[in-house]
């Protein structure tokens, strides 16, 4: 009997420390999944907030290209605008075609050349004093600068019908 009794608390002992082992071990497992599930809902308030920032940054973004856009329609209604009237116009001494007049533009005329020459040649009638209060610049500047695009413009038209011209006459055609 006392063989049976001293089993009995020897089996009573290892199930106590059997449950203490294991109430050890979900202890630390609760306090993992505790540290987990932090960590957890902090990467998911840092991707949410990636998330955020990427979509402001995308709709800054197409804020920027709409924007972009328009002020490329916008200056290209202004230039064409600006062709017609000056190819229409009262001092059409150049004979620019479509063409050359953007190549110009594109190729050498600072913005406030071209934003001279537009005023001065578009449907408006600006006078020289008009823009240069616009521009904040005197009118001898203004008739400076005129002077000096058209200046370059001939130019070009000058180079661009000598470079045709070789063109035409080359040997390699």
């Amino acid at each position: 009997m006392k063989d049976k009794l001293k089993e009995k608390q020897k089996k009573q002992e290892e199930f106590n420390k059997s449950k203490i082992e294991l109430d050890e071990i979900i202890k630390n497992a609760k306090a993992k999944h505790k540290i987990v599930a932090e960590e957890l809902r902090e990467i998911k308030n840092i991707i949410t907030a990636d998330i955020k920032k990427e979509k402001e940054k995308q709709v800054e973004i197409k804020k920027t290209q709409q924007a972009e856009l328009f002020n490329i329609a916008l200056m290209s209604f202004k230039v064409e605008r600006c062709f017609n009237n000056f190819i229409e116009g009262k001092e059409n001494r150049t004979n620019l075609t479509k063409e050359q007049f953007l190549k110009c533009i594109q190729l050498g005329l600072n913005t406030r050349e071209a934003l001279v020459f537009m005023l001065k040649n578009g449907k408006e009638d600006y006078t020289y004093s008009d823009i240069g209060r616009m521009m904040n610049v005197t009118r001898e500047r203004v008739r400076q600068v005129l002077s000096s695009t058209e200046n370059e413009l001939q130019m070009y038209l000058t180079y661009q019908k000598r470079l045709d011209d070789l063109l035409e006459n080359s040997p390699l055609k």
